[in-house]
Parts: structure tokens; C-alpha cells; sequence
């Protein structure tokens, strides 16, 4: 069965993410202009991706775009720079991790490889991103899950 794959850029970074049409994708003209809650009226926590997965990758941009993930009780928007292009692949294009390696990530937010053409970019677990900023906001400053 065919998936949509969607690539998006950070400042520093090429990413993809497999389209869920659940997953709103907005484009801004700034953090601020998001606001403070989701279509749904919700709490919605902001994130910039691009420092999430490293923390070098610093957007300068005031135009951006942002995926909003629904989340049960509240949203996360995760920022970016460009989303740049929708393919429609074949399961043979897109790649999980192997399991040993899945394993031993400190967090669950990369799905696999995508690989068009002669490159390989890391496909990105939106959801998995947004609990995990749930959780870190749920928790007292200083405590580690």
C-alpha cells in the first residue's frame, strides 16, 4: 500500500514524515501567530523541531510551518522551516530501523529511512515527538522520567 511522505526542512536539517491526515500542517508567520490553543479550543504546546533533534539546528526564519499533532487532552505543534515535497512511495522506499538499533535510541522518534534516489533521510514519528514533550511538560523542573 502506497504512503504519502512528506520532506521538511529545518535550518540545518532534511527530514520526512509520513503523512496522517489527522496531522494538521500550517503555515505561519511566526511562533506567535500559532497562538495558545488548537482548532479544537486545547491547550497546544509549541516545539522547534530542528533544536529538538539537534541542538545547533537554530531557525531564523519568521515565516514557518508547523505539523499539529492532536493529542488526547491537548496539541503539539512542531516547527520547521520549508515542507518541501509530497511523494507518494512504495513500502520498499521507506525503511523502519532495526530493532537493535531502535532499541538503543534515547527516544522513539525516528521511524525509519526513506530513500529516494541515492540519499537516505531519517523518517520522523510526529507523535512520538509530541508525547514525549508531554511528558517533559507534565513533569516538576528537575525530575526525570
Amino acid at each position: 500500500m502506497p504512503n504519502l511522505v512528506l520532506t521538511l526542512q529545518t535550518a540545518r536539517h532534511t527530514y520526512a514524515v509520513i503523512h496522517r491526515p489527522e496531522v494538521q500542517i500550517r503555515f505561519i508567520g511566526g511562533a506567535t501567530a500559532l497562538g495558545t490553543t488548537d482548532s479544537r479550543n486545547r491547550p497546544l504546546i509549541k516545539a522547534d523541531l530542528g533544536t529538538l533533534l539537534d541542538y545547533q539546528d537554530i531557525s531564523d526564519q519568521g515565516s514557518r510551518y508547523a505539523f499539529v499533532v492532536p493529542l488526547r487532552r491537548r496539541s503539539v505543534a512542531l516547527l520547521c522551516d520549508a515542507v518541501s515535497e509530497m511523494h507518494t512511495v512504495d513500502e520498499g522506499e521507506l525503511s523502519p530501523l532495526p530493532p537493535l538499533l531502535y532499541h538503543r535510541l534515547p527516544h522513539r522518534w525516528v521511524w525509519g529511512v526513506y530513500t529516494p534516489s541515492e540519499t537516505l533521510i531519517l523518517v520522523l514519528d510526529l507523535y512520538e515527538i509530541a508525547l514525549d514533550l508531554i511528558r517533559q511538560t507534565a513533569q516538576p523542573h528537575g525530575e526525570t522520567a
